[in-house]
């Protein structure tokens, strides 16, 4: 027995194409207003300028003068990349002291146990092109610097998603920070 849905007919611009219609027509009136407007024909307007940039640049400023030997650095903003840089050293170097056959099965089996055998033959044509087009040590130090922010993603995520998990208070507060991190 034949199922006797309706065959549904997509718009010509689609669910996808009227999203696009839209911000063509905003476009087209931005457009038309510059044209009508002169003082926003060409540049932004001086007059909506926030004045951000020199303050940014003051802090800037402040910063390098400082870094050496304000307490802030000293005591937790140092201490905290130091020890960033450290598991990135070692995981590099632990990466680069590894035979490249050695390298490519690990992620090959990893690929495989985690996905399929399709994602295990991804991993391992990957990092042989990776050595076969002499970015080997490259592609070993964004490995390192890749698994150092997972595991500290990790490290940070757990716990704030345990606190949210127990407070709403917690949970309303990190919500539009992680939506607006998502966004990014």
């Amino acid at each position: 027995m034949m199922n006797s849905k309706p065959i549904s007919r997509t718009p010509l611009l689609g669910v996808g194409g009227l999203w696009l219609a839209r911000l063509l027509g905003l476009l087209l009136v931005v457009y038309l207003l510059s044209l009508a407007v002169p003082t926003l024909a060409r540049q932004f307007p001086a007059d909506w300028y926030l004045g951000v940039r020199p303050r940014v640049d003051l802090f800037q400023d402040w910063v390098i003068r400082n870094r050496l030997n304000h307490p802030a650095f000293i005591l937790v903003i140092d201490p905290i990349k130091n020890a960033i840089d450290a598991g990135v050293r070692a995981a590099e170097n632990a990466l680069l002291s590894l035979h490249w056959a050695v390298v490519v099965g690990a992620f090959a089996l990893a690929g495989y146990a985690l996905s399929s055998w399709r994602m295990a033959l991804g991993c391992a044509i990957s990092l042989f092109l990776f050595g076969a087009l002499g970015l080997w040590e490259q592609s070993m130090q964004t490995l390192a610097l890749m698994l150092a922010a997972v595991l500290l993603s990790l490290l940070i995520g757990i716990p704030l998603g345990i606190a949210s998990a127990f407070s709403d208070r917690t949970h309303k507060i990190l919500r539009p920070i992680l939506d607006g991190m998502q966004t990014m």
